[in-house]
């Protein structure tokens, strides 16, 4: 029989030998391992999800184009720290250096890009003060004419058709505004005075100036505080009754009292169901403020008080702002507050979070509809912060002025009043 000559016999021992030291490798390959020559060893390689609003957004990783857009998702990414940046002609862009770890998925599937416009002036106005109702159809505006007079005109959104009246009041610096559920009354507040006025904002009532008092919504009627002195006023007719409170009661709602301690300036909390039993608050003037499914949010000016009603004893956690802007599209409550030069995002059951602190004074915040975005304006611009810590919080400034008064946000679209290449007045920038 004819013998096979010698390379012939050993080339098939040959491809099996390389199938075997190969074949794992390719396996593993395909398997998303790889060689990370910085810890010395192979590991598996991990996934990163990106996704951009508006979609549609070219994709950059470690300064090098993909030829993708957005949404996309990476595979094989390499283990490590990798910038990844999002951008979108006529948009702001997104950049971020996240951590990819081995078999785990990296989330940047909420990168926010802010459509690049020039504000729209819209009307001519001194106005110092912004508010828009929740359901985004009216603009209040609030302009002090003299020492002794207040001018408040309500726009509506849709053409800016405009409404006018005048208050023989003068109005402080720091006012905020809390809307009424229906959209249509706005209580405009002084943050450290018990000063406040009730506005119209269908303008079927002329404004009003309320009897001195700290005060809140229960449902359509307001109840303001004062000296022991209960202020109740029905939107429906406007009727107005005050109750006097008998010592030790300070204040009342429908579920529990703040009384008096003996021999001490401090107050109690008490429930209307067990009024044996009393937490002692911190010191403070206290008033209640709101009330939540787990707890109640009481206010003393610029302080605030959560009661986390259903833990045994009440727990009390406490924040300093100027007005609480509530989150309302999320499952638990959130908070968002301007102290000075600080912007803070508060969980009542929980500690504060401070998002931002800066040289400039933080004029007004919003909340954007997402929850994941803050808008806030300086005395010269305005600014959106994303509330992704990774790599730190991304600021992108969306439109600059001479010198900024207030802003309000609603879908889409903030109207700031400022003065801007000689015009002062109210203008609309439109983001998304």
């Amino acid at each position: 029989m004819h013998k096979a000559p010698f390379h012939r016999r050993i080339l098939p021992l040959i491809f099996a030998v390389v199938f075997i030291a190969v074949a794992p490798a390719i396996l593993f390959y395909t398997s998303g391992y790889r060689w990370n020559p910085k810890k010395g060893k192979v590991e598996r390689n991990g996934t990163v999800i990106l996704d951009s609003i508006p979609t549609g957004a070219s994709i950059s990783v470690d300064d090098r184009p993909l030829d993708k857009v957005t949404p996309y998702t990476i595979q094989d990414m390499a283990p490590g720290t990798h910038k990844y940046t999002m951008e979108r002609t006529g948009y702001t862009s997104w950049s971020k250096s996240l951590d990819v770890h081995s078999e785990k998925v990296t989330f940047a599937n909420s990168a926010y890009l802010w459509k690049k416009s020039e504000p729209q002036f819209t009307a001519d106005s001194s106005a110092s003060h912004a508010a828009i109702s929740p359901d985004g159809t009216r603009l209040v505006t609030i302009d002090t004419l003299t020492p002794s007079s207040t001018e408040i005109e309500i726009y509506t959104t849709k053409d800016f058709k405009t409404q006018k009246s005048v208050i023989d009041d003068p109005t402080p610096d720091d006012l905020t505004f809390v809307w009424s559920d229906n959209s249509r009354y706005a209580l405009m507040r002084a943050v450290d005075e018990n000063k406040a006025w009730l506005i119209d904002s269908f303008a079927k009532h002329e404004p009003l100036t309320l009897p001195d008092g700290a005060y809140r919504w229960e449902g359509n009627r307001l109840v303001g505080i004062d000296h022991s002195v209960q202020t109740i006023l029905q939107t429906s007719n406007y009727a107005l009754e005050k109750v006097p409170l008998e010592k030790p009661l300070i204040d009342t709602n429908d579920t529990a009292d703040l009384k008096t301690a003996t021999d001490t300036p401090a107050l109690l909390y008490t429930t209307l169901k067990d009024p044996t039993r009393a937490l002692l608050l911190p010191s403070g003037d206290w008033n209640f403020y709101v009330s939540q499914n787990n707890f109640l949010l009481l206010n003393d000016g610029w302080d605030w008080l959560s009661l986390q009603t259903e833990s045994n004893p009440p727990q009390y956690r406490k924040i300093t702002g100027d007005s609480p802007r509530l989150l309302i599209n999320k499952k638990t409550d959130y908070y968002l507050f301007v102290n000075g030069t600080e912007l803070l995002v508060w969980d009542p059951l929980s500690e504060p979070d401070l998002i931002l602190r800066q040289s400039d004074r933080i004029l007004n915040a919003a909340w954007h509809a997402s929850g994941d975005n803050i808008f806030y304006a300086t005395e010269k611009d305005v600014r959106v912060i994303n509330l992704d810590p990774r790599d730190g919080r991304q600021i992108s400034p969306l439109a600059t002025f001479d010198e900024v008064s207030d802003f309000a946000y609603y879908d889409g679209k903030l109207y700031i009043l400022a003065t801007r290449d000689d015009h002062t007045g109210l203008w609309v920038l439109t983001v998304e």
